[in-house]
This record gives structure tokens, sequence and C-alpha cells, in this order.
């Protein structure tokens, strides 16, 4: 009699142990999963930060007009021009938006870092912001030659 109870409570604990095991791992799992999300999520957003940031790089290296290729480009974003920065509003998925009041966007800053009679060297910093956050940031100089006399 004694050895069956034993077995019992031996049966017994290792249900008890088995029924706070399962829960415990399976939080640890669901906590993982969530995480693998979230990175996977921010990836996404550098990766479309990069390549935005990039494709304006390259209209402002390019020797067409900047400002008629970006009002071409981003047509259906709200595009926005003072003092020689411009910023583009971007929704979630870092795409163009027409929204107005985002916590997104990408902002073009253009100066002039030297001028001299041989030409005119000019930089444009690109940076990509997300919820205050910045994604990507880039700076390109483009040198343009002056006027031969």
């Amino acid at each position: 009699m004694k050895q069956q109870q034993t077995k019992t409570v031996g049966l017994l604990i290792e249900i008890i142990l088995s029924a706070a095991f399962f829960p415990i791992i399976s939080a640890v799992i669901l906590q993982i999963f969530m995480q693998t999300q979230t990175v996977g999520k921010d990836s996404r957003d550098k990766a479309s930060a990069m390549a935005l940031t990039q494709s304006i790089a390259d209209m402002y290296i390019s020797r067409q007009d900047f400002d008629s290729m970006l009002e071409v480009q981003y047509e259906n974003a709200l595009l926005i021009e003072k003092d020689n920065r411009y910023t583009i509003n971007l929704d979630d998925d870092i795409n163009p938006s027409e929204k107005e009041a985002g916590d997104c966007f990408v902002s073009i800053d253009l100066s002039e870092v030297k001028k001299t009679s041989a030409g005119t060297l000019s930089r444009a910093k690109i940076q990509v912001e997300k919820q205050g956050d910045v994604l990507f940031e880039l700076s390109v100089d483009k040198y343009r030659p002056g006027d031969k006399i």
C-alpha cells in the first residue's frame, strides 16, 4: 500500500512540474517570436530608408535640376522646400506620403562647401527619420565646374 502511495505522489509531482513547465516555456518562446518580428520590421525599415536615401543621392549627383527631379519623382508626396532644405513626409513603411503631420520623413539639407572660379563644391545631407530615430543618413558631395573664360 505504501508503494502504491509513493507512485501516486511521484505521478502527482510529475504532473505538477509538467503543468508548470509548459506555460513558462510557451511564454519564453512567445517573447522570442515577438522580438524576432520587431527586429525584422526594423531591418525592413532600415533597408527601405537606405534605398530611398541612395535614390535621392543619385538624383542630386546627376547633372539635371535637382528641384524639378524631386517634384517629378515625388509628385504624390508632400514635399516642403524652405531655405535649401527639403522635407518629404513618409508613411510607416518608409514610402512617400501626402499626409502632413507624420513622424516619419526624409530631410535633405543642401549647402555650398566651397566656391572658386574653377567651380563649386556643394553638399547634400540626406537623412531618414522615424519617430525621432535616424534610420539612415548619407552626405553626398557634387562638384560643378565654373564657366570657362
